[in-house]
């Protein structure tokens, strides 16, 4: 890991598809390179930075400097901050992850089980009190976690435990829920 102070950032035309800008930036040692940033992130002349430099190769052939595993100094934010799930967004994973249930159900009957009013009851298990939106790498985003994947499980039993409503699937999920619930607890009460 190199550190220096940046001299000079020329900013590029290019956005990726996540909505990254990329600049052209020199160093007081010398080293200059490619750097993609976040648009509220954007490198200052005169900050000190610490980077790896890694040649690269694009589509035309040509070798440059890419700058990676940087620490952005010049956040502008004044510290870290947890990132949060929007509550859209958290809803939009809750709904997929029912929608997947409902088929996995229905293929390992080889029939439709379940239909569209089943979603409703297995979102509201999956959501549980969360109302709002969540900070991620909470307790509250590890129980949401824990409820999807014991939603998945519960469809993936239902091909050797009889399911034949929501609620059956929601009894099955609670079952692995709980029962990773307590061992979750068991293993911090031991460490």
């Amino acid at each position: 890991m190199k550190k220096a102070k940046i001299t000079e950032v020329r900013l590029t035309d290019y956005t990726d598809q996540h909505g990254n800008k990329s600049a052209n930036i020199k160093f007081d040692n010398g080293d200059s390179g490619l750097i993609s940033f976040k648009p509220d992130n954007q490198p200052q002349e005169g900050t000190d930075f610490e980077y790896e430099i890694e040649v690269k190769t694009s589509k035309a052939g040509k070798e440059y400097n890419k700058i990676k595993k940087y620490k952005p100094p010049f956040q502008k934010s004044g510290g870290y901050k947890k990132p949060t799930l929007a509550f859209v967004d958290v809803m939009r994973m809750v709904r997929t992850n029912a929608i997947h249930a409902v088929d996995v159900v229905n293929a390992n009957y080889n029939e439709k089980r379940l239909d569209g009013n089943a979603l409703a009851v297995i979102e509201k298990f999956t959501l549980g009190n969360i109302s709002g939106d969540i900070e991620k790498f909470s307790e509250e985003d590890s129980l949401l976690t824990s409820r999807l994947a014991s939603v998945n499980n519960a469809a993936i039993a239902s091909g050797y435990k009889s399911v034949k409503s929501a609620e059956d699937l929601v009894k099955l999920a609670e079952s692995r829920y709980k029962y990773v619930t307590r061992w979750n607890a068991q293993k911090k009460k031991e460490e």
